[in-house]
Parts: structure tokens; sequence; C-alpha cells
């Protein structure tokens, strides 16, 4: 009885605190990281709203006490957890819920925040850059992104990223040279140059930025469909490599393996979104995942079942985002506990 007359007390002070944080939030953003609406931080907040009550009040000691554990609950959960961020040497991986499109986000070692693709339609006006990927940014943490890349220009694929590259302001912003000065790239083009970079067109022989002790790539080939052309995309760090396949058909697929340069990737986000034009056995033997992601909608009957099949053979675990929403990884560097080799 006694604690549930404390919480019930208690509610009153820690929902006007939230509702602070969201009312403040357009004016303070980092009142929009998730640690600050940790209990701790909110008692923390408490805890200094009613220190200022205490010093009018003129009980100078007990606000100070009141003040000094205050600031000790809403500084150093977030100065802890930035620092335990930046020392990490684990990469982070998400595939978003956007239905039928694709909208993966990396956060590699930094952190550096990297958005591949934004998802989208082109039968509906919902945008889910400003909808979806922006507040899972937000509520990830991220306050600017270090590069967005643009896998093809097909609505699926891009519809949400000129909403991400206005927020997210990033530092380079790639798409294949395959669609250099495509139309459709106009509003991607216009949000890149109002953020204050430009839009970079990857050539036939590719393109990688050094991130630290990580390394962002990309690269496309030529091929019959606009799928085939779109980038294979690959962020290699100490903890592993994740590749995302955008769209490339089994055209596109035999010329890369017939090149040699596909990487091997412990993460695979499947191409076209795991379906049977995009499957072929050789080339996913090339990447040798341990596991294959597919964003697909739930009225898309995917994962196609040769998909699953190889997965099987190759040993890798398919998930979805039809079946499970939003899907997450951390891929951490090997130990000497797991034996697990680097990749």
């Amino acid at each position: 009885a006694t604690a549930a007359a404390f919480w019930r007390a208690a509610s009153v002070p820690v929902s006007a605190v939230l509702g602070f944080q969201s009312a403040a939030a357009p004016l303070f953003p980092l009142l929009h990281h998730p640690v600050l609406r940790s209990p701790l931080a909110v008692l923390g907040q408490f805890l200094l709203v009613a220190a200022l009550a205490v010093a009018l009040d003129r009980r100078r000691s007990r606000a100070a006490v009141l003040a000094a554990v205050g600031s000790a609950a809403v500084l150093v959960p977030p100065a802890a957890g930035s620092l335990a961020l930046r020392l990490s040497p684990d990469t982070r991986v998400w595939a978003l819920d956007v239905g039928a499109g694709l909208s993966v986000v990396v956060q590699a070692p930094g952190p550096r925040w990297i958005v591949i693709d934004g998802g989208g339609s082109a039968y509906s006006r919902f945008d889910p850059g400003e909808r979806t990927v922006v507040p899972a940014l937000e509520a990830l943490g991220a306050r600017r992104l270090t590069a967005v890349v643009s896998t093809h220009p097909h609505p699926d694929h891009l519809g949400g990223l000129p909403a991400v590259v206005a927020w997210g302001r990033p530092d380079v912003v790639w798409a294949p040279g395959s669609f250099r000065n495509d139309p459709r790239y106009r509003q991607l083009r216009e949000a890149a140059e109002a953020a204050g970079t430009r839009l970079t067109w990857v050539p036939a022989a590719g393109l990688s930025r050094g991130l630290g002790p990580a390394d962002l790539a990309a690269r496309w080939v030529p091929g019959p469909t606009e799928n085939d052309r779109s980038l294979v995309v690959w962020l290699r760090s100490p903890g592993g490599t994740v590749l995302v396949g955008g769209d490339v058909e089994i055209p596109a697929q035999k010329t890369m393996v017939s090149a040699g340069w596909l990487p091997r990737a412990d993460l695979l986000v499947a191409p076209h979104h795991g379906s049977a034009d995009a499957t072929w056995p050789p080339w996913l033997a090339s990447v040798a995942p341990r596991r294959i992601w597919v964003s697909a909608g739930r009225a898309d009957n995917l994962p196609c079942r040769q998909l699953e099949a190889v997965a099987t053979r190759l040993g890798a675990v398919v998930e979805t985002t039809r079946g499970q929403g939003c899907l997450n990884a951390v891929l951490s560097p090997p130990s000497p506990d797991t034996g697990r080799p680097p990749r």
C-alpha cells in the first residue's frame, strides 16, 4: 500500500517533467535523447525543480543537496552513455519497418551514423523519411549523419531520403552513377545542397570512405534493368561486415561474381526484398552471410522459397521485417572467448 501510494504521488511530477520535455524539445533537440527520458534522469530533473522551490523558500542547505543529487542524476547517465558509445568498437545495424520498401540504419564506431535508402511508395503521399526514419534516428540517439546512400531511384528506396538528408545534414550523399542526372534525384540533390553538401555520383569502379576504424564502400555494374544498375553498399568494421544488396538481380549478380570484387559479409540485406529474380546461389555463396535480412511488406510473399533453401544450405538465419518488424543486430569484434575469426 505504501509503495502504491508513493508511485501515485510520483506520477504527477514525473508526468510534468515528461510533458515539459515534449513541449520544449523543438527548441532544445537534446531533450529528444532517450537517456534524458530514463527514470533516473527524470528523477534528477524533478529534484532540480524541487531544489529551486526549496531555494525560493530560503532553505538553502536542503536546496544545495537536492541540486547536487539532481544534477548528478541528469548529467552522469548521458555523459557515461556518450563516452561508452564513443569508445565502443561495435557496429549496430537496423532494418526499419517501412513496409514494402527498404531503409537501413548503421551505427559505425565513433559513433558515425549512416542511412542506406529511405523507404517510400509511388502510391502514397506518406513520407517514411519524415514519419519513420527520422523519429527512429532520434530515438536511437543520432544527432547528425555521416553518410546517406541511395541505392537507386525507385520510390520504395528513394522516397524518404530527402527528409532524412534535411534532418541529418550528412557529410556525404551518394547515388549510383548509372543514374547520373536522372530527374528522379532532383529532390534529393536539392535537399543535399540545402543541407550544405552535394550529391556524389558513385562511379562503376566504386567509391569508398574511411570512417575511423571502419570503411564504407559502394559499387555498381552495368545491367539490363534499373534494378541491376543499383548500388551494392557495404561497411567493413572491427565487428564485421554488413552488405546491402539494393535491388540487384541475377544478371548483375553474375557480373559481380565474375569480377571477383564482391565482399564476404556477416550480415546481408537481401537484394530486391528477397525475391526469386534476385536469388542466385553462387552470389549468395560468395557473400557467405551468417544472417540474411529481408525487408518486405505484409502483403508480399517474401522471401522466396529459393532464398530460404540457399540460406539453409549456407547455415544462415533469415529474418524479415514482415514477420518481426524492425530488425537489429550488433556486430562485435572477435574475442578470445568466442574465437570468431574476423570477416
